[in-house]
């Protein structure tokens, strides 16, 4: 089960897409909660209890740090069900691909979004056309 308590669309399409690259994913309970973390000097943490991960969000995130910190926490949720726990590992493995995996994640929803439009107005030409940005 995958509950986020807020932005919960973005968030979903977010999941819906690490599930594809990380299928651990689906085995396990995982609640994104949005909340105040500016005193913690962080974007986000995930903590694990049982077979149940939990990603505390930053809540006044732009959209960019949000689909890169939730990717981020999403890797961490993984590497909770292979069994990684070393620390320097964990965060070298996210760091790496973090940033990759969310612009991967833009480019997939800008083409689906663009495929709707597309269906939505057939009598426009978008053969050139590109999404910026996509809400």
């Amino acid at each position: 089960m995958f509950y986020a308590s807020e932005n919960e669309i973005l968030s979903n399409q977010i999941y819906a897409y690490m599930c594809g690259l990380y299928p651990n994913l689906e085995n396990v309970d995982i609640e994104v909660i949005h909340t105040d973390l500016t005193e913690d000097n962080v974007f986000g943490w995930t903590t694990e209890n049982n077979d149940q991960n939990e990603i505390e969000i930053h809540n006044d995130l732009s959209t960019e740090d949000y689909i890169t910190t939730l990717i981020h926490e999403l890797i961490h949720v993984d590497q909770n069900v292979r069994g990684l726990r070393d620390d320097e590992k964990r965060e070298n493995e996210a760091y790496k691909l973090e940033k990759r995996l969310a612009k991967d994640f833009m480019k997939c929803r800008n083409a689906l979004t663009m495929e709707k439009v597309k269906r939505l107005y057939p009598e426009y030409d978008f053969t050139n056309a590109t999404l910026e940005i996509c809400y």
